[in-house]
């Protein structure tokens, strides 16, 4: 008799190894060379930090010349906040390749200790931190005075899908 497949929520989390990784190395020691190179690490640095601030002005620039030229509006509209969480999901390709071009560690091994996408992790967390999450944005919502700001309906559901699919990128870009 088959047995039934295990839910992706319930599968355990294996450990694969990278094939520049060796695996007697722990994770957090793989950018340690033989040989200190501080350079490297400030020149990653340094390039991160020019990166961040590169495409945090060229994203609000051509968002900000969309609205006030084709859309003929100003303020913090959707497309403004669109393109504050894209110039930082940027981050997340762009450290890729510094990672690969200054330490030759492939790009999959920064996105996780496995070297994939986690689906277990993932809906767990979910579980666990969504109805936290909403339970704290609908109280302090509740619960700051303040002025509303007359948006239309496409502006706020622009806004929740811009929440929804760029903001959780944005996060994974800061780290």
């Amino acid at each position: 008799m088959r047995r039934k497949r295990e839910s992706w929520f319930l599968e355990p989390d294996e450990m694969v190894r990278t094939p520049r990784v060796p695996a007697d190395l722990e994770y957090h020691r793989v950018y340690a060379d033989e040989k200190r190179k501080i350079v490297r690490g400030i020149v990653a640095i340094i390039l991160l930090f020019a990166g961040l601030v590169l495409f945090a002005q060229v994203c609000l620039a051509v968002a900000s010349a969309i609205d006030t030229q084709l859309l003929g509006r100003t303020g913090f509209t959707p497309l403004m906040h669109a393109a504050g969480a894209l110039s930082l999901a940027l981050l997340i390709p762009y450290s890729m390749l510094l990672q690969r071009w200054l330490y030759g560690v492939p790009a999959r091994s920064l996105h996780s200790v496995a070297g994939r996408f986690r689906f277990g992790v993932f809906g767990r967390a979910l579980i666990v931190f969504g109805p936290l999450l909403l339970i704290v944005m609908s109280v302090g919502f509740l619960l700051t005075p303040g002025d509303t700001v007359p948006w239309s309906t496409a502006d706020l559901v622009a806004f929740f899908i811009i929440g929804m699919t760029l903001t959780p990128l944005a996060a994974a870009g800061e780290e």
